[in-house]
């Protein structure tokens, strides 16, 4: 039984319920609504709701061409709350339940009704069993959807007045709901289980790693929030390009790291097992925490220990099915000759009994490059495997420090080797589009993807040459940048005129989707080979600002991430650039171009 009488709630119940009806709990039929409906058919539902609320918590008996167990939902003592919906009984009550719940999600006007059907119930309610039920529909609601601000303040009062246990387990639901928003579909038998001992669902999750840990989630945690908790139990940071799904019979949805409700995706797999025939125990579902988009160079330039993390992620990916090869390899050995077998080259005759590990449980394997990874990377990312085997395995004090110098002199050589967008130019620039001299003064030819000193003629995208307007806008772009980079510096009375420049450069961007790519593009070309030191500084300015504001086309963004990444080498503003990518593309863009309060930053 409650505490005590919420005023609040009584006040209100006299002042909207119809005459007659009290704040205080019932066991008698309604002849109306309890608030006030215009249309006749929600009176009809709200008539129905009453007589579900009641029959759900036992305050009303099933109909007799119901084959619904009455007796079993009586026999719960104060003690037996995983009991409380017996295995007898379970889908009518979950019927029930899914009834009263989905109506609030799919109808808001009727939200009120529904709060202060259950709010009368949960009221002085002299039976300790109905009392439970009662709230734990209410936090089964609460994690679904919110009521009006006007019946909200009810609710808490009521909440208050209620066992201290429910209070405080409802108060969470709601902060949560009010945070993350309103459901798309009903509970689940986990929420279902875990409301009945008023606590939170446990969720198994595999991580990358092959590993599986337990995460505790609520109704409302989105992806993104599992995302968050998978990473802090790895022990990383490193959670850009993650995502969760759900893998069923060997298929899978993917929720992505976005705004989408895990319940809501359990509750789909469920209902889809029970249309084939599987019990509410033995339901094959599995939570997947797996990179959605995987750019091995990017990991290795910023972690070396990442290489035995990529190898997992790409074995067990394959293992479970997640990841899917191109081609596919009859050898077992081809991933272990790749990882293993240069380190036999690089330490000579002191590794020759060194045996690699065992891939016989591996049917097939594909290369680096059926990973999407550009093959002029493949010798840097065997040059970091190499690396760790090295560090892992020699034991010799004088040895190691001969590979560590093979080591630094290996990556100094390779840092000479930057990604630009000679490739990407001949599939997508406009042939011929480069300077008006097709000759550099050093005397080396002019390349379309390479610094210019010149205006453009047309843009440096095919597809944007037949549109007249996102034409001429594209000029216009680049002859801004063209100023900005040789005429602005980082002096305080070139601020303002940075703005003016800026607008100039951003905004046509952000109106028109298509020329987002263009100018990626064109900040690329201009950072390439560019030998006038304030020029470049002003150029990664630019691509600073561009990257916090919006992204570009998937085609496109592996070319920026791959510039910004072997750039970062010597200019940091490279890894900056790539920092600020990853969470516009999270997040989405920008809407307005850069204040030049953000300038500060950029410089």
């Amino acid at each position: 039984m409650a505490k005590k009488t919420s005023a609040l709630f009584s006040e209100f119940a006299g002042k909207e319920f119809p005459r007659g009806i009290t704040c205080y709990h019932s066991t008698k039929n309604l002849n109306e609504p309890l608030l006030t409906l215009s249309d006749q058919v929600d009176q009809h539902v709200a008539i129905v709701l009453w007589n579900t609320i009641l029959r759900f918590m036992g305050d009303m008996p099933e109909p007799r061409h119901t084959f619904l167990d009455t007796s079993s939902l009586e026999q719960v003592t104060a003690g037996e709350k995983a009991n409380l919906f017996t295995s007898n009984s379970w889908m009518s009550t979950f019927d029930k339940l899914r009834f009263v719940v989905g109506l609030g999600i799919n109808r808001p006007h009727l939200r009120d009704e529904i709060y202060c059907q259950l709010c009368k119930q949960v009221t002085n309610n002299p039976s300790k069993t109905s009392l439970l039920k009662g709230w734990v529909l209410i936090s089964l609601c609460i994690g679904c959807f919110m009521p009006s601000t006007k019946v909200e303040q009810i609710v808490i009062e009521v909440m208050k007045c209620g066992p201290d246990d429910c209070a405080s387990y409802c108060d969470q639901k709601m902060t949560r709901t009010k945070r993350n928003g309103t459901r798309k579909q009903p509970p689940n038998t986990l929420e279902l289980q875990a409301a009945q001992q008023l606590v939170f669902p446990v969720v198994l999750v595999e991580l990358n790693d092959g590993r599986e840990v337990h995460i505790e989630v609520d109704s409302s945690t989105t992806a993104r929030e599992l995302c968050i908790d998978a990473a802090d139990e790895m022990g990383t940071d490193h959670n850009a390009g993650y995502g969760i799904q759900i893998g069923m019979m060997g298929k899978h949805i993917n929720l992505g790291s976005g705004s989408e409700k895990l319940m809501d995706a359990i509750w789909v797999c469920e209902q889809s097992a029970r249309e084939l025939g599987y019990e509410k125990d033995d339901i094959p579902w599995k939570i997947y925490y797996r990179k959605e988009v995987y750019n091995p160079l990017e990991e290795f330039l910023i972690d070396i220990s990442w290489t035995d993390f990529a190898y997992n992620f790409v074995v067990n990916g394959i293992r479970s099915r997640v990841t899917k090869l191109k081609r596919r390899f009859n050898s077992t050995e081809k991933l272990a000759d790749e990882k293993y077998s240069p380190v036999q080259q690089r330490k000579g005759s002191n590794t020759s009994s060194t045996s690699r590990p065992s891939l016989a449980s591996f049917s097939s394997m594909g290369s680096s490059n059926d990973f999407g990874l550009p093959s002029r990377t493949n010798s840097g990312v065997s040059d970091i495997c190499n690396v760790e085997f090295a560090l892992e395995n020699n034991n010799s004090p004088q040895n190691n420090e001969t590979t560590l110098k093979r080591i630094c002199e290996t990556y100094k050589d390779s840092s000479k080797d930057v990604h630009t967008l000679e490739e990407y130019s001949k599939r997508n620039f406009t042939p011929g589009n480069s300077s008006k001299d097709k000759w550099r003064k050093n005397g080396q030819p002019a390349c379309i993807w390479s610094h210019q000193t010149e205006p453009l003629n047309e843009p440096l995208l095919v597809r944007l040459r037949d549109n007249h307007e996102l034409s001429s806008l594209s000029v216009e772009i680049f002859s801004a940048i063209l100023v900005y980079m040789q005429k602005c510096t980082n002096n305080r009375s070139s601020k303002y005129y940075k703005v003016e420049l800026t607008d100039k450069i951003f905004r046509p961007a952000v109106q028109h989707e298509a020329l987002k790519d263009e100018l990626y593009c064109q900040l690329m070309k201009q950072l390439t080979n560019n030998v006038d030191t304030n020029s470049y500084q002003q150029g990664w300015e630019l691509m600073f600002l561009c990257t916090s504001l919006f992204s570009c086309s998937e085609d496109l963004l592996k070319e920026v991430m791959l510039f910004c990444v072997t750039w970062s080498k010597y200019e940091k503003m490279g890894m900056n650039c790539l920092t600020y990518l990853r969470k516009t593309v999270q997040s989405g863009p920008r809407h307005y171009p850069p204040h030049f309060v953000e300038f500060a930053a950029a410089t």
